[in-house]
């Protein structure tokens, strides 16, 4: 393990942004595989929920372990002011549309940050968060499928939730301008900033095609840059109580 108090620490915080967003994202699938088209997309949608899930309970064990903390401490023991999950997850999809475009825009985020640690020389880290981008390729093709197979008034409300939704993907990046020491201690590669560079080049023709566009992050005055939200936010309780 690290050895630095203070590095820890922030490792501990970057590592429960991911957990803490896959759980609530798992969740997403779980509560809308019945609004799925078809058989398959019941299917894909279980399986997806399945895997955003179970990456949150290694990532929490594995947690657990190395921090000594209680066993389920992460998962039953915190409140809702010490969740690291992203923003962009926080309100409910009004429409099919706005469902896969945030699913992507999460997914590919998440994947992003994930590839920071891949070569870092942390073993545990790199390994694990490794294996969760390879099984994330497929999450990603579903979705892709999805919203290629939107008709012309879907592709409509995709724009209007991408105008929603891609500032506060774009500010779940925003790290603040203090000392990284995840990256100083080599078990990440890259920074923050780097992985919303890697966010926006894989997302470039995609959101072309869409016909959408790039807008300003949702500001970020006040912001959590351990939690990676705004300081003092915490998600609304009808999430909260449906994912505790």
């Amino acid at each position: 393990m690290i050895e630095d108090k203070a590095t820890q620490e922030a490792l501990l915080a970057d590592l429960l942004c991911l957990a803490d967003s896959k759980w609530v994202l798992g969740h997403w699938y779980a509560k809308i595989i019945l609004n799925g088209r078809s058989v398959p997309d019941f299917t894909s949608m279980a399986a997806m929920a399945q895997d955003e899930l179970g990456h949150t309970r290694a990532m929490f064990r594995f947690l657990e372990q190395v921090y000594s903390l209680p066993e389920f401490q992460l998962e039953f023991g915190r409140s809702d002011s010490k969740i690291h999950s992203m923003t962009l997850l926080d309100a409910a999809p009004d429409s099919w549309a706005d469902f896969v475009v945030t699913a992507y825009l999460a997914e590919v985020a998440m994947f992003c940050v994930m590839e920071t640690f891949s070569d870092g020389n942390y073993a545990p880290t790199a390994t694990m968060l490794t294996k969760f981008c390879e099984e994330g390729y497929f999450h990603r093709l579903y979705i892709e499928g999805w919203i290629e197979a939107l008709g012309d008034d879907e592709r409509k409300d995709a724009i209007a939730a991408l105008d929603k939704r891609l500032p506060l993907a774009l500010a779940w990046f925003h790290a603040g301008d203090a000392e990284d020491l995840v990256l100083k201690s080599g078990a990440r590669t890259a920074s923050w900033s780097d992985a919303e560079t890697l966010f926006r080049e894989r997302l470039s023709g995609w959101i072309a095609d869409v016909g959408g566009s790039w807008p300003d992050a949702a500001a970020t005055d006040s912001w959590d840059v351990k939690r990676h939200r705004e300081t003092g936010s915490v998600m609304p309780a009808s999430l909260w109580e449906y994912v505790v």
